[in-house]
């Protein structure tokens, strides 16, 4: 063999160990960046559901809503969000902050000071400047999940109402 002809089994043989070290070094950030993601995210039961059994909404003033557990399962507070303008479809507006009466105010949502058994119903007051044009209602349970109580959504339970003004 010449001497050239090593010069290039060389180059070849640094090629090969630079792409087995480029997919060692990956597989393992891969599976490192896994155990961060979680599996599976909390979901609520099927029979969880809730609507809104009576409003009063004073334009631009006060709302109160009389909501009913018509579920199997307790609820124990809601996401509560309003569209203020006719032509806007998504609830972003989060009323949660505004409320005055029927639970307290954590994590962007309403929780209810006793949990909302099958058949009950609660009254929530909220005062709010804006005009509200519609609401949207997602139920939220408190679940254990990983051994720790956490306020799980209920977003196939949602309940949605658009406002008259009284």
């Amino acid at each position: 063999m010449s001497r050239s002809d090593k010069k290039g089994l060389s180059i070849m043989i640094g090629y090969v160990l630079l792409l087995a070290f480029a997919v060692v070094i990956s597989a393992l950030i891969y599976s490192w960046i896994k155990t961060y993601v979680p599996r599976d995210a909390p979901a609520c039961p099927d029979s969880v559901s809730i609507y809104i059994k009576d409003y009063n909404y004073t334009a631009g003033y006060e709302l109160t809503v009389l909501l009913k557990n018509n579920g199997k399962f307790n609820i124990d507070g809601i996401f509560i969000h309003a569209t203020n303008s006719s032509s806007q479809e998504v609830a972003t507006v989060d009323l949660s902050q505004n409320l005055t009466a029927g639970g307290n105010i954590a994590l962007n949502s309403v929780v209810f000071f006793t949990e909302m058994k099958p058949g009950e119903e609660r009254t929530l007051k909220f005062e709010r400047e804006l005009m509200i044009y519609s609401i949207e209602i997602i139920p939220a349970r408190e679940q254990i999940e990983n051994n720790k109580n956490r306020l799980v959504s209920c977003s196939k339970a949602k309940a949605e109402e658009t406002l008259v003004v009284a």
